[in-house]
């Protein structure tokens, strides 16, 4: 025989459940007379405000009955190899009433004990049979038992009915783990109560009872809430199937981001991701590695290579000479103004704190470009350079790959123009220097002579000369009002407008030219009113109201008399210069 609680039973009551929490309790056979036998059963309902008790036995092996709660107690005191009784001592022992049956507790006294190689043996007396005694080992005795029965406190019973909509599986093994104190529980099992609706059926004491009820509303709603997370569970495991399915066959393309360019990618408010997004095909857009790392994950590569070219930034480095570089960026960096805006890039500007010196020719246009475009050719653009010049200033191209190349373009072509138009003025000025060494070689002198004199100088904005220029500077270009503009400055070295040492004593030559220019002009028209003068002073004091034409008609004298000189000099003296005449002369 043994004893023990939590056994598992079914119900032979209004319905049959499983019952998986019930408590073992004891129930009394009185068919031995004055020797009663506890029988090891199950508590599955209260009636009469709990002074009956329906139970069932152990294995079904009596049919289930209503019994009076006096005759049913909390199972006894634990036996076995740990109690040791002694001789007269008062216990309880586990016997067979008949072969069919299990074994009940009996009352009994210890008559006598020795040790045996199979443990200890007792001689026990039963009570209440006058010639029945039998030896029994340790595991078949145990205390006689003290507890009281269930007659006082009663027990109580509740059926607390489950929501249609509550999944009514394992809730009373739930229940029976939340309750604080489940010994009070004896039984606790889903059944169906008279109207034939599910329910949990918890027979206890009165606090029991009470707790139950709470518990019982908190796991409901708790199953709802679960009922609920599963359906999304299930219908997000669908959706990471089909996605998987999907995304297995997708693109994903991972870009690096340059340093501190992650606003320039994700755009102002996110505006270059969301409009990257738009793109049909476009699954995902991700910054990885805090701002380091660009990921794009797309149903097709087309897709993949339009939303790059929405996100990608590059960083290009494009070379321009210093002699050029005014004449390149333009005023208040027009030029470059106007290329960025027709292109598209995100930033040109100067590169601060680098100025390439003596740059040889194969020079690659820059490492940045290397990197963005591999495999890509940069040209060996140091080749179109003239050899003369050494250095230069580098301006950062910044923008998609598209755009970064066509600024690139444009800004070679713009390159090519300027170094056309510096090769025409050389030209041009070979050409002037030639032209003047011949006239001076042959004393031929522009501006000599009647109705060739100087323009005035520094004349009004809008006056035009013979030449339909401005009056006041050759080609028609008014020298104005100066005024002291401070250029901005590139570059590192701090020179103005791009202009280089070359540039500078370029225009320390060209103003010392034009100072000769003015010296010698000043020296003719000196030279030509002593003429004239001398003219007059010959020809006599004019007449009142002829004075003009008079001196014109002297100067046209004066003029004839000087060129039939000069001709008949040269032909004497075989070609001296206009200079020696005049000092001869």
């Amino acid at each position: 025989a043994s004893s023990g609680s939590g056994s598992s039973r079914k119900s032979t009551g209004a319905g049959k459940q499983n019952m998986p929490h019930f408590r073992d309790v004891e129930v009394v056979d009185n068919e031995g007379g004055e020797n009663s036998c506890y029988y090891k059963a199950t508590i599955q309902d209260v009636r009469e405000n709990g002074t009956q008790l329906h139970v069932a036995y152990e294995n079904d092996w009596q049919e289930a009955t209503w019994a009076d709660s006096k005759h049913v107690r909390h199972p006894g005191p634990p036996g076995g190899a740990e109690f040791k009784p002694k001789a007269n001592d008062l216990v309880e022992v586990a016997a067979m009433q008949a072969p069919e049956e299990p074994n009940g507790w009996w009352k009994a006294r210890i008559l006598a004990k020795s040790e045996s190689n199979d443990g200890m043996l007792f001689m026990v007396h039963f009570e209440g049979w006058e010639n029945y005694d039998d030896i029994v080992t340790a595991e078949f005795i145990r205390p006689r038992s003290t507890i009281q029965t269930f007659e006082s406190p009663p027990l109580a019973k509740v059926d607390i009915r489950i929501p249609r909509d509550v999944d009514s599986s394992g809730l009373d093994d739930a229940l029976f783990k939340d309750m604080p104190k489940p010994a009070s529980v004896f039984s606790m099992f889903v059944t169906v109560d008279e109207a034939k609706h599910p329910c949990i059926r918890c027979i206890g004491s009165k606090s029991a009872i009470r707790n139950s009820k709470l518990l019982a509303k908190m796991l409901f709603k708790h199953r709802k809430e679960l009922m609920e997370l599963n359906k999304e569970k299930k219908a997000a495991e669908e959706k990471l199937e089909k996605e998987r399915e999907r995304l297995g066959s997708c693109k994903v393309l991972k870009l690096p981001i340059l340093n501190g360019m992650a606003g320039m990618v994700i755009g102002k408010g996110g505006k270059n991701i969301k409009r990257a997004k738009k793109i049909e095909g476009v699954r995902s857009i991700r910054v990885l590695d805090d701002d380091k790392q660009l990921m794009i994950v797309a149903e097709t590569q087309e897709a993949i290579d339009e939303a790059r070219e929405i996100l990608e930034v590059v960083k290009s480095t494009y070379s321009v000479p210093q002699e050029y570089f005014g004449r390149f960026v333009g005023a208040r960096f027009k030029n470059m103004e106007d290329i960025r805006r027709d292109t598209g890039v995100m930033r040109i500007e100067v590169k601060r704190g680098r100025t390439v010196n003596n740059a040889a020719k194969g020079a690659s246009k820059s490492e940045e470009w290397s990197a963005a475009n591999p495999g890509e050719d940069a040209g060996d653009w140091a080749d179109s350079l003239p050899a003369d010049i050494k250095s230069f200033v580098d301006l950062d191209i910044i923008g998609t790959p598209s755009s970064v190349e066509t600024a690139c373009m444009m800004l070679s072509v713009k390159l090519k123009h300027i170094e056309e138009n510096n090769e025409l003025i050389s030209s041009k000025k070979t050409v002037q220097e030639e032209l003047h060494r011949i006239e001076s070689e042959y004393g031929i002198r522009q501006g000599e002579g009647r109705g060739m004199g100087r323009a005035r100088r520094g004349g009004r904005r809008g006056e035009t000369d013979e030449k339909g220029g401005e009056a006041g500077k050759p080609d028609g270009k008014s020298r104005g009002r100066r005024k002291n503009r401070r250029q901005k400055s590139y570059g590192d070295d701090g020179k103005t407008g791009g202009e280089g040492e070359q540039a500078k004593e370029a225009s320390k030559d060209e103003t010392g030219n034009r100072e000769s220019k003015r010296r010698r002009g000043r020296k003719r028209n000196k030279n030509r009113k002593k003429r004239n003068a001398e003219t007059k002073s010959a020809a006599g004091k004019p007449k009142e109201g002829n004075t003009k034409s008079q001196a014109e008609a002297a100067d046209i004298a004066t003029e004839s008399v000087q060129q039939a000189n000069t001709k008949k000099e040269k032909e004497n003296t075989g070609g001296l210069n206009g200079e020696a005449i005049k000092q001869e002369g």
